[in-house]
């Protein structure tokens, strides 16, 4: 006859296969039926949505809270009222997407409450201003693209706040004038792209922009005529600067990277090169270089 300790052993090893499976249900996430916005697309159970040119002149209102990726694109949205997201409680944001909204104005505050952003896309509107403290409240943030917008100043305290941020685009706008300081606060920043502001103020005699991390610049397509040493001293960092596509007369001698492509060069003298001890990739392709003299690239030893 079986002993008692027996009986117990064999009875939990045949209860084993219940208790597991109750565990299961109650460990196992509840999932609740999502109701997405007959505008919009949603997918990843709501956790990605998307309402691309369906017109849309407001975030609709019945957008599940728990979204992390809402895009946008293509609507009608021409503000960006004071706690738009958080009002809806969609403070779980990690990507927002707005390109191509016909956006003009941010309100202050408009993105408190997204606590968790890193990226954020607004390409493609029609915004001319950006108010100092405007993203204050998004510290996570890490992209950060207003390109092709109709932007004309940023003042040196606009992106305050922003201290993960790793990539500006403000290519395409209307910028005229940078305080050189409207950077230097942004300890992470090392991408930034201003080409195409083709009216641009970039000095040659003083220090265009101040930062400590800034390694990739684009300034091509800015019109530009003139630089020197001076210019970007104050850039300690960087490592890539383009410069095609403008219309130098003389260029900087620091990089370890030039790109003066398209920039309509039809000449180059020997001695030009001759400071540049540090460059290692030169680029000057698409200019109107006819002949090179053979002391050309004198002091590109590396």
């Amino acid at each position: 006859m079986p002993s008692r300790l027996t009986v117990v052993f064999v009875s939990l090893l045949l209860a084993t296969p219940v208790i597991i499976f109750w565990l299961w249900l109650v460990i196992l996430p509840t999932r609740v039926a999502i109701e997405c916005p007959e505008e919009c697309r949603c997918k990843a159970d709501g956790y990605y949505i998307k309402c691309s040119d369906s017109g849309l002149n407001s975030i609709p209102s019945n957008i599940p809270t728990h979204v992390r990726l809402l895009v946008r694109h293509g609507n009608n949205i021409t503000y960006f009222l004071n706690s738009t997201f958080v009002f809806r409680g969609l403070v779980d944001l990690q990507i927002l997407k707005a390109d191509l909204c016909e956006v003009r104005k941010i309100e202050l505050g408009a993105f408190s409450g997204l606590t968790k952003l890193i990226i954020l896309s607004m390409k493609g509107n029609k915004i001319s201003e950006i108010i100092p403290g405007t993203f204050e409240n998004i510290s996570h943030l890490e992209y950060l693209r207003l390109d092709n917008n109709v932007i004309v100043n940023l003042e040196s305290d606009v992106f305050n706040g922003l201290v993960n941020l790793k990539h500006i685009n403000l290519k395409g706008n209307k910028l005229q004038y940078l305080h050189p300081d409207t950077f230097l606060a942004l300890s992470n920043l090392q991408h930034l792209n201003l080409s195409e502001n083709v009216g641009l103020q970039i000095p040659s005699d003083r220090p265009f922009i101040n930062s400590f991390c800034l390694k990739y610049l684009d300034v091509s397509g800015c019109n530009i005529t003139s630089v020197s040493l001076e210019t970007f001293s104050n850039i300690i960092a960087l490592e890539w600067l383009d410069l095609s596509e403008n219309n130098l007369r003389n260029v900087v001698q620091y990089l370890t990277v030039m790109n003066l492509k398209n920039d309509g060069k039809s000449e180059i003298t020997p001695g030009t090169f001759e400071n540049f001890t540090r460059y290692e990739y030169l680029h000057l392709d698409n200019n109107r270089t006819k002949h090179s003299d053979i002391n050309i690239f004198y002091g590109l030893f590396n």
